[in-house]
């Protein structure tokens, strides 16, 4: 069964810390990850959450000022393809 996750990229370390703490405190389910080897991100760091949260978590990064790039995750099996998503 295939799984979907959306994947927010950062620059830098802070940028990801923030977001994680965003997500936390408007109960948007989310967890830090390393960046998957697809993406290329400044900080190493990327937010995984559910894609279905993608607007949610887009409106509390922009509401805070936080600079991120979007990605969609699928995973089906051992096959991963990520595609950037538009803003």
């Amino acid at each position: 069964m295939a799984q979907v996750y959306l994947i927010a990229a950062f620059a830098s370390t802070h940028d990801a810390m923030k977001a994680e703490t965003l997500m936390t405190r408007h109960e948007i389910p989310a967890r830090l990850i390393p960046v998957p080897p697809e993406v290329s991100a400044g900080c190493g760091l990327a937010l995984r959450a559910l894609i279905e949260d993608q607007a949610k978590v887009a409106a509390v990064l922009a509401e805070a000022g936080v600079t991120v790039d979007l990605y969609q995750l699928l995973r089906d099996g051992s096959k991963r393809t990520v595609e950037r998503l538009e803003p």
